[in-house]
């Protein structure tokens, strides 16, 4: 059973709900939204959901679904007056801000991006060994025009490896800034507009990351059988939790797509048994959930969406139960 015993018969969407929020309301595993909802026709726009929307469960061909109901209109009085009614928003599957941070401070990229991807010459200012904000800069490896926004990321980076196979992913890099091409040609030359970390000749420059979360994105577990690997952790050494980002060994060669929910398992210890001698290795263990919101071909970007113990490096990922 998919529905929350406690779950209301009735919710009237609120300014900053999110899907992820009014799933858990009524279901014990949000991201099973797709398979209960129904798209009321009657409604204004039967696939996305705004602020005042009322929702309801109502058994619809012999099923129990989620549907958008017709709000009751309300009674105004009449009178000559300008009336101005703001643009409301669809609700967000998830609110940006918990995945925003992690576009902003990491970012992975495949062996032959960072390896083509253009470059730091170094400053305007010859006699600057670092930079940062407001500098003027060179740069090499690029044609794109002026007004052209990149981010700048740390030329080495962490390699990723399939940690089952040996096989080189690509690297996560360090994202140290933000610049803006201010003059194109060979060398370019721009100019730093932020900057996390002092930048230096070699650092490379890859796309201004787009807002990748938007109403229509609904969590759903995958289509296929997927199984992959944890294989790097976000502001983390050993050990993270809920609302975390992590990177997996997992990408578009496996079908993986943005908004598919993945089970986190860990794997079973080995124990003594003490009747008939040996060691007995215990099932895997569900520990938590996580959600896509970047891919790549071999390894993706995922949000520790639930926990119920710390996830570490090489815990697997796997189509939910």
């Amino acid at each position: 059973m998919v529905w929350r015993s406690d779950r209301p018969l009735r919710y009237t969407v609120r300014k900053g709900d999110t899907l992820w929020d009014i799933s858990a309301r009524f279901l014990r595993d949000p991201w099973r939204w797709p398979e209960v909802w129904h798209a009321n026709p009657q409604v204004r726009n039967p696939h996305r959901i705004y602020p005042g929307d009322i929702l309801e469960v109502a058994v619809i061909n012999g099923q129990t679904m989620l549907q958008p109901v017709e709000p009751p209109l309300p009674v105004h009085r009449l009178s000559p007056e300008v009336r101005r009614e703001p643009l409301e928003e669809a609700i967000p599957a998830l609110p940006y801000e918990r995945i925003a941070p992690f576009l902003a401070e990491t970012a992975p990229v495949d062996i032959k991006t960072l390896k083509k991807a253009p470059y730091l010459l170094g400053p305007v200012n010859a006699e600057q060994l670092i930079m940062g904000v407001g500098d003027h800069v060179y740069i090499r490896g690029t044609d794109a025009p002026a007004g052209t926004s990149f981010q700048v990321v740390d030329k080495q980076g962490v390699a990723l490896k399939n940690p089952d196979t040996g096989k080189h992913l690509g690297y996560q890099v360090e994202v140290l800034g933000m610049i803006r091409l201010i003059q194109s040609g060979d060398p370019a030359k721009a100019v730093i507009t932020q900057s996390r970390r002092e930048m230096r000749a070699q650092d490379r420059l890859l796309p201004a990351p787009e807002a990748l979360i938007t109403p229509d994105l609904l969590p759903r577990a995958p289509g296929q059988p997927i199984s992959g690997r944890i294989l790097l952790l976000s502001n983390a050494i050993s050990q993270t939790g809920q609302y975390q980002s992590v990177t997996l060994g997992l990408g578009s060669r496996e079908g993986l797509e943005i908004g598919h929910v993945l089970t986190i398992y860990r794997s079973g210890i080995r124990i003594p048994d003490p009747v008939r001698g040996g060691k007995v290795d215990l099932p895997e263990e569900i520990i938590g959930e996580v959600l896509v919101f970047r891919v790549f071909e071999g390894f993706s970007q995922a949000l520790i969406v639930r926990s119920t113990r710390s996830i570490s490096v090489g815990d697997r990922v796997a189509n939910p139960p």
